[in-house]
């Protein structure tokens, strides 16, 4: 278990799909101490560069 805020992170994707079809990607991050949702990421299409910029975005 973390005993302090920021000292690991768990990272998720997932996916859905619309009424019409069409399936959504979300990548996800939290912070494993509070629970708290550091970042999301939506959209129909995440490759691996987004989801890079995004880790790098919230560590800053």
């Amino acid at each position: 278990m973390p005993a302090a805020k920021n000292e690991t992170w768990s990272m998720d994707f997932m996916y859905d799909q619309l009424a019409d079809g069409c399936s959504i990607h979300l990548f996800n991050v939290l912070d494993d101490f509070n629970r708290e949702g550091l970042g999301i990421e939506v959209d129909f299409s995440l490759p691996a560069e987004r989801g890079i910029r995004r880790l790098n975005q919230i560590i800053k």
